[in-house]
């Protein structure tokens, strides 16, 4: 025999709740207000005048952020200092050598084609950039 559900009554051994009292808000004196109506032309100059101000601002923003990015130069860096140097280097030792942010090295990584090697664990070990043998062609080519 197994019993599945059981249900007790605690209301006999419950007191009654007390009865709050209530607390008196005070009364503000009310205030004038600061709206007043608006001619709907005004506000639609207004906001036209905005997003011509904020489309103009992010204009500018992209291209200072299009010209800043160089990724052919980091590359072009990067496969340099693998040059005169290593055959191989992880990434933080070849950010602190070019002098260059983490995110540039990534960038110039990634696109200039150059090979990844993880030595170890996953989260653990850091990534190892190995240049390859089509890259020293194409430098040879550039004249660079």
């Amino acid at each position: 025999m197994v019993r599945q559900a059981m249900a007790v009554d605690l209301s006999d051994l419950m007191e009654p709740a007390r009865p709050r009292q209530q607390r008196a808000k005070p009364i503000a004196k009310p205030k004038e207000s600061i709206a007043a109506p608006v001619d709907k032309a005004a506000v639609l100059a207004m906001v036209d005048q905005l997003e011509a101000e904020d489309e103009a601002a992010q204009k500018q923003s992209i291209l200072v952020l299009a010209h800043s990015e160089d990724v052919a130069s980091w590359t072009a860096a990067i496969l340099e200092w693998l040059q005169t140097t290593l055959l191989s280097v992880s990434i933080a030792e070849l950010s602190d050598s070019l002098e260059m942010p983490w995110i540039e090295v990534w960038l110039g990584v990634l696109f200039g084609g150059f090979q990844l090697e993880q030595r170890g664990e996953f989260y653990e070990a850091p990534i190892w950039v190995k240049r390859s043998g089509d890259q020293a062609m194409t430098l040879r080519q550039d004249g660079s």
